[in-house]
């Protein structure tokens, strides 16, 4: 009988240890909880800005490229104006890009060809690429050409 009074004794005392202990832990759980929701809220943000940078990034690409193809851009006479243009995407957004071609200047052409008849014309290509939130990239390319010299 001695034996059922001490370990009854001994339960009693610690009654309220384990919803302590459980609180602490529940309280802990909690803090890391949040702390893992703000990193992936970060995350996703950072991974958010960086698509926005590519597609300004590319979209200034884009620009170049069209103002290298584009064979009315080649007139070391008059620059080109800016021109606008909008690229649409397959996900329901569309960029825009802006690129201008200034004329820099006339040198002579490289060796094989006759100083006479041929110049090299300098030019200056500028992009700028505009996402869709605003975001803008700008690239610039340089470009020549050797033409024939025109007739007085």
């Amino acid at each position: 009988m001695n034996q059922l009074r001490l370990t009854h004794k001994a339960t009693h005392r610690e009654h309220g240890a384990v919803l302590v202990v459980s609180l602490i832990l529940l309280v802990i759980l909690t803090l890391l909880g949040m702390s893992v929701m703000n990193t992936s809220q970060l995350e996703e943000r950072m991974a958010s800005n960086n698509q926005e940078v590519n597609q300004s990034f590319h979209g200034a690409e884009t620009g170049l490229s069209w103002a290298f193809n584009n064979d009315d851009v080649w007139d070391p006479v008059t620059d080109t104006p800016v021109t606008v243009e909008t690229i649409p995407s397959d996900i329901g957004r569309s960029d825009e890009i802006e690129y201008a071609v200034v004329h820099i200047v006339d040198s002579n052409p490289p060796t094989g060809y006759d100083v006479v008849q041929f110049r090299a014309a300098h030019f200056d290509f500028e992009s700028i690429g505009i996402s869709a939130s605003g975001l803008e990239t700008t690239l610039h390319g340089g470009g020549s050409q050797v033409m024939r010299r025109f007739s007085e």
